[in-house]
């Protein structure tokens, strides 16, 4: 697998994914899961059913993300070049947007966090305040940079 690229704020974010899901989640669902056996036959027994499901979920989450941890490649800010971590102000048309570049494993387009694997991110990494990228065919000016 190659690197994964993520700031540094990233990756201690992702760390802190990982405790809470080992130290508090996971236990958690055990003591539940343990609970629901007690409530009878386990093939016809819905709550447990559902709580095995969640806790098969937020296992395979755990495996995503300690894969992401052991790949991880940090990024160091510099100075006012897009890169991952980046803050991004664009304007595109009359409206302004702002969007993060973040590693594939925190992009979450609804919350204006994008890849830096994605057409966009790949357009905006390595430009600096003032460049101009095309979205979708429109032009999109960078405003500002935040690393």
């Amino acid at each position: 697998m190659e690197k994964i690229l993520m700031s540094k704020q990233e990756l201690e974010k992702i760390k802190r994914k990982i405790k809470k899901i080992e130290d508090e989640t996971l236990p958690n669902l055990a003591q539940r899961l343990q609970n629901a056996a007690r409530d009878g036959d386990i093939p016809e027994n819905n709550a447990y059913i559902q709580i095995h499901d969640e806790m098969q979920i937020y296992k395979a989450q755990l495996t995503r993300l300690k894969e992401a941890v052991r790949f991880a490649k940090t990024i160091k800010p510099k100075g006012n070049t897009i890169q991952v971590g980046s803050v991004v102000k664009l304007r595109i048309h009359d409206k302004i947007k702002r969007i993060q570049i973040v590693s594939p494993i925190e992009a979450d387009p609804l919350k204006n966090k994008i890849s830096y694997n994605s057409p966009v991110g790949k357009q905006l990494i390595g430009k600096t305040t003032g460049q101009t990228i095309k979205i979708n065919g429109t032009l999109a000016k960078i405003l500002a940079v935040k690393n």
